[in-house]
């Protein structure tokens, strides 16, 4: 694959440009097909079969085209996309606060990833949404899906040639590899959606402190104030502030390598004072009509009650779980674990800090400081993840929001940075023989570090290891990381990639959103009184929660289905014992 790539490489660093515009033309020709990778046809039933969805219309179902839905991604298919379309169906629609979830209704500013459509200033900073204001609605949910996947893959090939121009090709294939991750498409890409707006808010920074036109540090500071703001509204801290400190590590190592001859202090002061303001006022916005509803959720037992984190939960295999995902993303079997919470990523911990120390070392390209960065956050992620930190130095660096198992996307970010700062030539002064030796040991050593670490997973955890799956990682290992040490980065990435798309490829299914979500003909007259919508309380016979919320997303009105903070008056209305107000003070699947 290497080999057959460098005839394209290179056509590709001619074309730059074009290249990003065929990958934007991707993702519209994706839309406009409306195909989306949502587990949706879960909640709103498969147009093409003959049964009848219970509550639905025939045309409301999803065409499926390949691959099967997902039961285990419910917070995506049974949560987040139908409180977007209860949005849609809510006349008139896009409410701050929706009246059909709960007797209270819910304020739809607190929900998190990609968020929900609000007609609202601070939807600006939540690019994912936007197909909803201008698009039909399957189109809308093909935005709705794609944009993570998109807006990460260009960001982060836009950082990376900001820190390593001269590997434009490769920076594209490390972008791509990030992007199509097991832990990425697991979490219905969700993890890239919270990666996109610290990547390009880096990105665009380092821009700033080279650009000389007034013109182009203006629009910069846009892009800036927005990404900020839409960075703190994905309200997920257990992946942001790893990723905060990861970019925040960095900017100031490509400062300290690269220190910027002569910055336009005279537009650029006034360039971040400009971004600064745009997502304070975008956050202040936001927050003068959902701080009520932050607050509930922040006084609840969970997620508010979370207790303070300091480290040190997980066994040193925790972090193992990727070298399985060939196998485990899609038959992990009779495990207490699902393969959303198994998938992860082939780390290759030696070879980069192999790597890392080389770069450090020779410092001769301008990379000292930014190899030094990928050793202390890599450095302090392991410490906290497999050791623990004192609580005091948790909370100072706001840590203690951080579960440890929620931190790869950071570190896999971080590992991305630092392969697309190795030159061309990494290797050169080391005697052959003697780099030979270097690469064979270390290999050996990856491929024995994989063997074991899928050797040590317990059982309950990953039934179904095989001799086969075993041999083959560890051997993958050991080449990635033999061509990584040699310099073949291009090959390494190439067998990286190939990995990844075994694991990934086929975890979410593909097909053709609904247009319409309407209620089924002979439902409809029993929810309607004197022209209004009765309220529905759905009773658990099989599957009350889909019920509520396949319900929700056509338009009417629910007592009980997925809400993100309690709503007491309900609860003082079943005259609930006081002692009893800690067990429903709490984020609610609510089921009767």
């Amino acid at each position: 694959l290497a080999g057959w790539s460098q005839g394209l490489a290179q056509g590709l660093e001619r074309h730059q440009r074009t290249v990003a515009c065929a990958i934007g033309l991707c993702f519209a020709v994706l839309v406009a097909l409306g195909w989306t990778g949502s587990s949706l046809q879960l909640l709103v039933g498969d147009a093409t079969q003959p049964k009848e969805h219970a509550f639905l219309s025939a045309d409301s179902g999803v065409h499926p085209l390949v691959f099967t839905p997902r039961v285990v991604r419910s917070d995506e298919w049974q949560v987040i996309t139908p409180s977007a379309l209860a949005q849609t169906q809510h006349q008139p629609p896009l409410p701050v606060v929706n009246p059909l979830l709960g007797v209270q209704g819910q304020n739809m500013m607190v929900i998190g990833m990609t968020g929900v459509p609000l007609r609202h200033p601070s939807a600006l900073a939540r690019p994912a949404t936007w197909g909803f204001f201008f698009l039909p609605l399957g189109n809308a949910l093909a935005w709705y899906w794609f944009f993570p996947f998109f807006a990460c893959l260009l960001a982060l090939w836009y950082l990376l040639n900001q820190v390593a121009a001269q590997n434009i090709a490769r920076n594209l294939v490390i972008a791509l590899l990030f992007c199509v991750a097991p832990y990425s498409i697991g979490w219905s890409l969700w993890p890239l959606y919270a990666a996109f707006f610290p990547v390009a808010a880096l990105g665009v920074t380092i821009r700033m402190l080279r650009t000389t036109s007034a013109w182009s540090m203006g629009l910069l500071a846009v892009a800036l104030g927005l990404s900020l703001a839409g960075f703190a509204l994905v309200l997920y801290p257990p992946w942001q502030i790893p990723l905060a400190l990861a970019s925040a590590l960095f900017l100031v190592a490509w400062w300290l390598d690269q220190r910027p001859a002569s910055p336009r202090w005279k537009f650029l002061a006034p360039a971040w004072l400009l971004a600064l303001a745009l997502a304070l006022v975008l956050l202040l916005t936001w927050w003068m009509d959902a701080g009520d509803a932050i607050t509930t959720m922040q006084n609840t037992v969970y997620p508010g009650g979370r207790k303070a984190l300091q480290g040190g939960e997980l066994p040193a295999y925790w972090l193992a779980r990727g070298y399985s995902n060939v196998d485990s993303l899609s038959h992990l079997g009779a495990s207490e674990l699902n393969p959303s919470e198994f998938g992860s990523y082939f780390f290759l911990p030696l070879p980069l800090a192999w790597l890392a120390w080389r770069l450090a070392r020779d410092g001769a390209s301008g990379t000292r400081w930014m190899a030094i960065a990928w050793v202390l956050f890599t450095s302090w992620t392991l410490v906290f993840v497999f050791i623990g930190v004192p609580l005091w130095l948790s909370k100072a660096l706001f840590w203690h929001y951080v579960p440890s198992h929620r931190v790869e996307p950071a570190l896999a970010l971080a590992g991305a940075v630092l392969l697309a700062l190795v030159p061309a030539h990494a290797i050169r002064g080391i005697h052959s023989q003697r780099l030979q030796a270097t690469a064979l040991a270390l290999a050996t050593a990856s491929g024995g570090l994989v063997a074991l670490e899928l050797f040590a997973l317990p059982q309950v955890f990953y039934p179904s290891l095989s001799p086969v799956l075993l041999f083959t990682m560890a051997a993958a290992a050991f080449a990635m990381a033999y061509w990584l040490v040699t310099g073949r980065i291009g090959s390494a990435l190439a067998l990286h990639l190939l990995v990844y798309m075994l694991a990934s490829t086929s975890f979410n299914p593909i097909a053709r959103a609904p247009q319409h979500i309407h209620l089924h003909p002979a439902i409809q007259p029993h929810l309607q009184s004197e022209g209004a919508m009765k309220r529905v309380l759905t009773v658990n016979l099989e599957d009350g929660m889909k019920a509520s919320m396949a319900l929700a997303a056509a338009g009417v009105p629910i007592v009980n289905g997925v809400f993100y903070y309690p709503q007491f008056s309900f609860w003082q209305r079943l005259h609930l014992p006081a002692l009893q107000t800690p067990t429903v003070n709490r984020y609610q699947h609510l089921l009767f």
